[in-house]
């Protein structure tokens, strides 16, 4: 729900005397806070599988969800909600309505399934899926354009 630079701060704040010691006997080698950090993650997951997933999970829905991340002033939520919410309902839409042309939109789901994995392993806020928004908005007229028609014909 707030930045991630907040998310950093909490998470260093959390971190044990002994820990606070060995981050800094590592803090002219940034390889070696890397690997640090990273053996502390994979010890995490191994650990921890089940809350794992649901923290990626968490990550991935913060992507798209209908409420800004970070969250900004209530004015600002409500726009972006009444603009998102039916692009994101009508993209879907679209990508089903058109999954027999699935080899031609490939790349577009490609785009689609990258940013869910990153968004997974490592954090997503709504802006950093601005890049997706395009699609979902080409998806969303072709699922308005189909709906139209088979009202039109009713």
């Amino acid at each position: 729900m707030e930045s991630i630079d907040r998310s950093m701060d909490l998470a260093l704040a959390a971190l044990t005397l002994s820990e606070r010691h060995e981050m800094e006997a590592l803090s002219k080698d940034e390889f070696a806070q890397d690997n640090w950090f990273l053996h502390r993650g994979l010890g995490y997951v191994e650990g921890n599988p089940r809350m794992a997933l649901t923290g990626a999970l968490r990550k991935v829905a913060a992507g798209f969800s209908w409420v800004m991340s970070p969250r900004r002033e209530p004015l600002v939520q409500i726009a972006y909600i009444l603009s998102y919410a039916p692009i994101s309902i009508l993209g879907l839409l679209g990508m089903v309505l058109a999954r027999r042309a699935w080899r031609v939109h490939s790349l577009l789901y490609l785009q689609f399934l990258g940013f869910i994995a990153v968004s997974a392993i490592f954090w997503a806020h709504t802006s950093h899926r601005t890049y997706l928004d395009v699609y979902l908005i080409v998806f969303s007229v072709y699922a308005a354009e189909r709906l139209y028609e088979a009202i039109r014909r009713v």
